[in-house]
């Protein structure tokens, strides 16, 4: 059985889809863009169960274009959701900036896994 995950983070798209517009405050005149992204652990354990589905992710960006607070808007299993906040933990960003400053930036992912 082969694994497959798909990321895709809401404002930028470097090598990861498009899934809607930022969210963010009027403040911000950029948006965060995506410029590393690190794929979620497929664990053996859901393998096994055959489990399938999509976490979402709500997410800050912080003015260095790491990831700060991390939220599971939409669950999938215990396991594959603590997974997908360990992998968007190590995204790296081009930060959201507010006249030319980095500026913290709320806005979502998702993580999709499925078996093939």
């Amino acid at each position: 059985m082969k694994a497959t995950l798909t990321a895709m983070f809401v404002a930028g798209t470097l090598g990861v889809q498009v899934l809607a517009s930022a969210q963010q405050s009027k403040e911000v005149t950029t948006t965060p863009v995506l410029i590393k992204d690190v794929k979620a652990a497929y664990t053996p354990e859901a393998m096994r169960k055959k489990q399938q589905g999509r976490v979402g992710l709500a997410l800050t960006v912080k003015p260095d274009g790491t990831v700060g607070k991390v939220r599971v808007t939409q669950h999938l299993s215990p396991e594959l959701d603590a997974e997908a906040v360990k992998a968007v933990k190590q995204w790296r960003f081009k930060p959201g900036t507010k006249n030319g400053k980095p500026v913290p930036v709320e806005t979502d992912a998702e993580m999709t896994f499925a078996l093939r």
